[in-house]
């Protein structure tokens, strides 16, 4: 009894793994088949020459700052004599 119960265990485990392996193996052909692995032709335009150079320049961003957002702070003017 607990020898089929062992058996089919093992063979659900065996079922799984199969389809799993097979899933993936389907997933890997469709993304060659869709020419996933060849650069696009986007990329091709922004290839280099050589000797080119490109320089990207993103300025900072300017910090904004709300006039209501800071703290008030109560100040009294003290004499030195």
């Amino acid at each position: 009894m607990i020898v089929g119960l062992i058996r089919t265990l093992l063979f659900f485990a065996l079922v799984y793994y199969t389809i799993k392996f097979a899933t993936w193996i389907y997933t890997v052909y469709k993304g060659m088949k869709n020419n996933s692995f060849q650069p696009n032709r986007n990329e091709k335009e922004f290839r280099k020459k050589e000797g080119e150079i490109n320089i990207d320049y993103m300025p900072k961003k300017k910090k904004v700052v709300d006039k209501d957002s800071g703290d008030y702070v109560d100040y009294e003017e003290v004499d030195n004599k």
